[in-house]
């Protein structure tokens, strides 16, 4: 093939690249003065290989590469400029990303339609920002094929080409197992893992070395600047058992919409975009989370004033920050610890070894109220005095799993903000479940029922 040929209509304009099924070329439709990418197999396509291409023609959505035309070898699909995902270097983009592949998988799962062969090569960023899928080539693959696919690559002699391969396979594809939507579950797992963490889930020498630690390994943990819900995501996707993952990818791609949504940004002076800011008493600083040097800070910033915001103290977690209502503590959680610094740094304490997803003060500023999970997966709501530091459980919420209700938490966002009603007796705070977004008040009595107030 060269530049100028025509194939039936189009005229082949210039290469765009070749792997393992053939080559791609850019080319022009001329009845409609478009734009296409011609790509031709090594093999003739099957009958059962045109069902699927029409399949995957007739779901025309955004996220998914179009398919215009099918030939006896090639496919005609849309063009993409752009180039293969990689880390973006930021949250909110990575959060974007996420959504958008989410969405393509889920409706490709709707109409029936598994992936097989997802990985970062064959997702492309246009310059617009645009997410799209292609290669759905594999989706006529059964479980044979698939063995005799893991068995071509340890014996390959293109060892760069067999890790891109292997390297994001589900551990029933793997095995040569059937697969289901979950598979592409496992593999987007893995790919969000990359695009968060900058490196591969996992990452071995060999083939055989990948597939082992796809079977039996877990993945080493995710940037602490990952936010825990996102970081839950990803874990619960890269299950190992297909049932311990998402029913419907059409769920995970509503989870990851509820974490873009609501994962708190905003932008300090500087132009970076932090996380979890918080008034001082009399209004004048803002302390909150943000990276310096690329490491994880707590800054104070004076409002109003051009001056770079004072560093307050490392930490690992971009979990919310709080001023305490004397002005002379701010809170925030770092890793497994609950911590208190000066506004001026001066003073560092470790106030508690559980890690509280949520917290608050009391009116007077004498204690730090939250939610929590103990090492016997309950929630629980703890009171901590600021004078002698002692912790004490006010209520035991129950085994995270004991409901609905208890057991989201732990699967999506926990509770969202903490607030102590004035006399002291209950909470305020919101909660994420599939589609809703729900504010809830429980006395701090436990026989108490916990009510939602509003959707």
């Amino acid at each position: 093939m060269r530049a100028g040929e025509k194939l039936g209509p189009y005229e082949l304009l210039s290469p765009l690249g070749a792997g393992g099924m053939g080559e791609v070329w850019k080319a022009r439709d001329p009845r409609l003065d478009r734009i296409v990418a011609i790509k031709f197999s090594h093999d003739q396509f099957t009958a059962r290989f045109e069902r699927e291409a029409q399949a995957i023609a007739a779901l025309n959505h955004p996220n998914i590469c179009q398919i215009y035309d099918v030939g006896p070898n090639y496919l005609v699909m849309e063009f993409v400029d752009g180039a293969p995902i990689a880390p973006p270097g930021e949250l909110p983009k990575l959060l974007d990303f996420a959504v958008q592949i989410a969405d393509g998988l889920a409706a490709a799962h709707a109409a029936g339609i598994v992936h097989r062969d997802l990985k970062p090569a064959n997702i492309l960023l246009s310059r617009e920002g645009r997410v799209k899928i292609l290669d759905f080539d594999l989706a006529k693959q059964t479980a044979a094929t698939v063995a005799a696919e893991a068995t071509r690559t340890v014996t390959s002699t293109n060892p760069g080409t067999v890790l891109g391969t292997v390297a994001y396979m589900s551990p029933e594809q793997v095995r040569a197992r059937e697969l289901d939507s979950r598979s592409d579950q496992f593999s987007f797992g893995l790919i969000l893992y990359e695009l968060a963490a900058g490196k591969r889930a996992f990452d071995r020498e060999s083939p055989a070395e990948l597939m082992v630690a796809i079977i039996r390994e877990q993945p080493a943990p995710l940037p602490a600047t990952i936010p825990a819900p996102l970081r839950w995501t990803i874990e619960r996707c890269l299950a190992k058992e297909p049932a311990d993952r998402y029913d419907s990818t059409r769920d995970l791609y509503r989870e990851l919409r509820l974490i873009r949504e609501h994962v708190p940004m905003w932008e300090d002076p500087a132009g970076a975009k932090q996380r979890g800011p918080s008034w001082s008493p009399d209004g004048n600083w803002i302390a909150y989370y943000s990276t310096r040097d690329q490491k994880p800070v707590v800054l104070r910033y004076r409002v109003g004033s051009n001056r770079t915001p004072d560093l307050v103290a490392f930490t690992s977690e971009p979990q919310p920050v709080r001023y305490s209502p004397r002005g002379d503590w701010i809170a925030f959680t770092d890793g497994n610890n609950l911590r208190l610094v000066s506004p001026d740094g001066a003073r560092n304490l470790v106030v508690s070894h559980t890690p509280w997803e949520t917290h608050g003060w009391s009116k007077d500023g004498g204690a730090l109220y939250g939610i929590a999970i103990d090492q016997r997966r309950h929630l629980y709501v703890g009171r901590i005095a600021i004078d002698t530091l002692k912790e004490t459980t006010i209520a035991d919420l129950g085994p995270a799993s004991a409901s609905l209700e208890y057991s989201y938490l732990i699967e999506t966002f926990a509770f969202r903000g903490f607030s102590l009603s004035p006399d002291g007796k209950s909470f305020l705070t919101s909660q994420f479940r599939s589609t809703a977004q729900i504010l809830l008040m429980r006395n701090f009595d436990r026989t108490s029922r916990l009510l939602d107030l509003f959707h």
